[in-house]
C-alpha cells in the first residue's frame, strides 16, 4: 500500500490492470468478486491493511463497506500508536 489509499473493486477479473490477484496464484485472481483494501496508518506510515473480501458474485462491495474498513483501519492504527 505505497499510496495510502483505499482501494474498493467490485469484479476483480474486469479491473487487473489496476490490481494484480489479491491471495495465492494468478489461476485465484477471480476468487473473490468484490473488496476493499484500506490501509493501516500509525505515525505516518503504513503498517498493515484492513481487507474485507466477498466471494458472493451477486455482492458489489459500496461506501458502507468501505466506511466499515476505513473505521477499523483508523482505529487499528491509533491503538499502535499508543
Amino acid at each position: 500500500m505505497e499510496t495510502q489509499e483505499t482501494i474498493l473493486i467490485n469484479k476483480p477479473g474486469l479491473q487487473e490492470e489496476y490490481l494484480g490477484p489479491l491471495v495465492g496464484v494468478e489461476d485465484d485472481k477471480d476468487r473473490y468478486s468484490a473488496y476493499v483494501i484500506v490501509p493501516i496508518i500509525a505515525q505516518g506510515e503504513s503498517i498493515g491493511s484492513v481487507v474485507l473480501c466477498s466471494k458472493d458474485t451477486a455482492v458489489e462491495f459500496g461506501v458502507i463497506e468501505r466506511k466499515l474498513a476505513e473505521t477499523a483501519a483508523r482505529f487499528l492504527g491509533r491503538q499502535m500508536e499508543e
